[in-house]
């Protein structure tokens, strides 16, 4: 509107990433490569389209159900 900017996000059914570091404990190498890796090509698909995301902390990243921790 001419007062508000308006955000619709998508449903991301799963957990923050701060919540499965603090059940998780201290990531292991692999578990660690894996949730960076994601991270990375994530950031690189927003910057390949222009986009640049300047909020990236754990309590911003969503953990999907269906992925099995490690």
């Amino acid at each position: 509107t001419k007062d508000y900017i308006i955000l619709l996000k998508e449903f991301a059914n799963g957990l923050e990433m701060n919540n499965v570091m603090y059940e998780l404990g201290i990531f292991n190498k692999y578990t660690t490569q894996f949730y960076v890796s994601n991270i990375v090509f994530a950031l690189n698909y927003l910057h390949s389209n222009n986009i640049i995301y300047r909020d990236l902390k754990p309590e911003n990243l969503i953990v999907c159900e269906n992925v099995s921790l490690i």
